[in-house]
């Protein structure tokens, strides 16, 4: 028992760098100003970030936007599940074809999800990722501090280990904005 409890305030401690590191990191990308500035010194990088805007915020949440207020209204127009429009004795009789619609509307739903939102994210999880590392690589050189061939000489020359890397000092912030 005794041989657990340094492995536990050892977890702690690193559990707690992993926290302030992750909070600091959300305060800072929450500075959108540092984005005007950086995008004004850039055009490529205000290119890429409009991209990526365009991508997640208008195609993917847009499409969203679609099925929740067409495609669903339209199939509950089509394929009703409400009684309210027949009479009792006519209610025990389309009980079955009212059962019926509400399977088939939940599969058309399903089909849309497979074939239309399960590739557009896939799509968009593989682009965004290839737009973010030139996003980091324009958004790096539009600080002043390197370039993009200067960015691969420091990717090649890397050579601090885990345990320095967590004792290395943090910049104060992305040049002084």
């Amino acid at each position: 028992m005794e041989d657990i409890k340094p492995l536990i305030e050892a977890l702690k401690t690193k559990l707690k760098q992993a926290l302030i590191l992750w909070a600091e990191g959300f305060r800072e990308a929450c500075c959108l100003h540092r984005v005007i500035v950086l995008c004004r010194r850039s055009k490529k990088l205000m290119i890429r970030t409009g991209q990526c805007f365009l991508l997640n915020g208008f195609i993917f949440l847009g499409s969203l936007f679609v099925l929740n207020s067409v495609v669903i209204p339209t199939l509950q127009w089509i394929l009703p599940d409400h009684y309210s429009q027949t009479s009792c004795e006519a209610m025990s009789e389309f009980h079955g074809v009212f059962k019926f619609y509400s399977f088939l509307r939940g599969f058309l739903i399903q089909l849309f999800y497979v074939f239309w939102f399960y590739p557009l994210y896939v799509f968009s999880f593989i682009l965004s990722n290839l737009w973010y590392n030139d996003i980091a690589t324009h958004g790096f050189a539009a600080m002043g501090r390197s370039g993009p061939s200067t960015v691969k000489s420091l990717k090649q020359n890397d050579t601090l280990t885990s345990d320095s890397k967590v004792h290395a000092a943090r910049p104060a912030g992305l040049g002084g904005y």
